[in-house]
């Protein structure tokens, strides 16, 4: 006893001398200002083509600073009330990361936003990046931050539903005043938890009642994409339900919700599933049966629990991988050097295999579950790449163009919105920018979005 108490001690010292605590304060706190002479700690950073503002949750999901995110959303409103509408671009981080100037997700949004900023391919619309900042990264030094995933879990999902989600509300409220308006909400590995926290129980409802009614249900927003969520299946069990119902709705229904993960992801691949399988043991899980189109679908809720949002490939309606030698399934569209896979065109397998089969799904259903190769998205972070910043992009183009008919000439082929199209400009233009290494050129205005 002597003997495991001493080694007990031991460690708890050894912890306190090389690992340290973040703080669960604010980093961005001072006023706005111009970038050209500094704003590291400036909530709202002015930049030549676009604004980068941040809003700040406690590890409880409540504002540090509510007068600073009244300020932030009452420059979007009034941007929004001007002829041409404001373009919105919302990151909401995970896990390890926070709100400092030093931080990489910051960095790596604010080159996203200089890109998006510099081509012009807003337009006319001011353009402002939103960081949602949280305590992601609570302990650190020795490895210790690997030890914080059950505890940085909990705290994204209760900082989603009980901050979040009223943030969101007041963004989708500016952007319905407006046809012109643009927002595009993108959430990463746990900030893809959060997000799916703030928005689950509101696109239930808005399902629901679309269902009652046998009526399309309006978008929350232009984008609304999960990347490389780190969420397990469960908690999307529900609104995956409710979305294949749409089949019995006549009128197009426009994507709600994109959730993307790829397959050169391992933080999601092999370490969520270990943490989880821990997490599990202590868990009464049972299996259970569902009947779709009149055939028996079996599920285990450990499978469920284990395996994230968009790695159970059973919820799969889409995959992304590299052309290979120009051959294409039947099922198959191109996508610039790609191949778009999709499941919901392909007739049912036939034995049905109840245990393993892929769910029913049709174009109408408004979540989708896109799974990428490596040649799409590398890892975990990377998803600030061209290549995931033109796809949703070509995501918001697509939601104008079904919701309120805005068709530009990038996207249109034959007079009708084309994916391929749009995703391959916004490519290419950003490509573009990569070997100009000139961010300041702009596009003429008939290429604005």
């Amino acid at each position: 006893m002597l003997r495991v108490l001493f080694t007990l001690t031991v460690i708890a010292l050894l912890a306190s001398i090389f690992t340290s605590c973040t703080r669960d304060t604010a980093w961005r706190v001072e006023p706005p200002a111009d970038c050209s002479t500094g704003c590291d700690n400036s909530y709202i950073e002015r930049h030549e083509d676009y604004e980068l503002a941040f809003v700040e949750f406690s590890e409880r999901g409540n504002q540090f600073d509510r007068r600073r995110t009244r300020e932030i959303m009452q420059k979007i409103r009034d941007y929004s009330n001007e002829d041409n509408g404001v373009a919105v671009v919302v990151f909401v981080h995970g896990w390890l990361h926070n709100a400092s100037a030093e931080d990489r997700n910051v960095k790596s949004f604010r080159q996203v936003l200089d890109k998006i900023g510099s081509s012009n391919i807003m337009g006319d619309r001011p353009l402002v990046g939103l960081y949602v900042g949280w305590r992601g990264k609570s302990l650190y030094g020795a490895g210790s931050e690997y030890l914080t995933y059950w505890g940085r879990k909990s705290v994204a999902q209760h900082v989603g539903y009980n901050g979040v989600t009223p943030l969101i509300l007041e963004l989708a409220d500016i952007d319905a005043q407006k046809a012109e308006n643009i927002l595009l909400i993108a959430g990463h590995s746990f900030g893809g938890a959060m997000t799916l926290s703030a928005v689950d129980n509101i696109l239930l409802t808005r399902m629901a009642d679309g269902l009652a009614k046998g009526e399309p249900v309006a978008p929350l927003a232009e984008g609304l994409v999960l990347l490389n969520p780190a969420i397990e299946a469960n908690q999307i069990f529900s609104l995956k339900e409710q979305s294949m119902r749409f089949k019995s709705i006549e009128a197009p229904q426009i994507e709600l919700l994109h959730v993307i993960s790829s397959e050169g992801d391992k933080a999601t691949h092999v370490y969520f599933p270990l943490g989880q399988s821990v997490a599990a043991l202590g868990w009464n899980e049972i299996d259970f049966s569902r009947y779709y189109d009149e055939d028996a679908y079996h599920f285990k809720e450990n499978s469920l629990d284990i395996n994230t949002v968009g790695n159970y490939e059973r919820f799969w309606t889409n995959k992304l991988e590299l052309r290979a030698n120009n051959a294409t399934d039947p099922y198959d569209q191109p996508l610039g050097e790609w191949e778009f896979h999709d499941f919901c065109a392909q007739p049912k397998p036939d034995p049905h295999d109840s245990a393993n089969a892929r769910l029913p799904c049709t174009e109408q259903d408004p979540v989708v579950f896109l799974t990428t190769d490596p040649s799409f998205i590398k890892d975990h972070g990377d998803v600030f790449n061209d290549k995931v910043s033109a796809y949703m992009i070509a995501i918001v183009s697509s939601t104008m163009y079904q919701q309120s008919g805005i068709l530009t000439e990038p996207c249109s082929e034959n007079n009708t919105f084309s994916f391929n199209k749009c995703f391959k400009f916004y490519l290419d233009n950003f490509n573009d920018l990569n070997a100009d290494g000139d961010q300041a050129e702009q596009m003429p205005t008939p290429n604005r979005l």
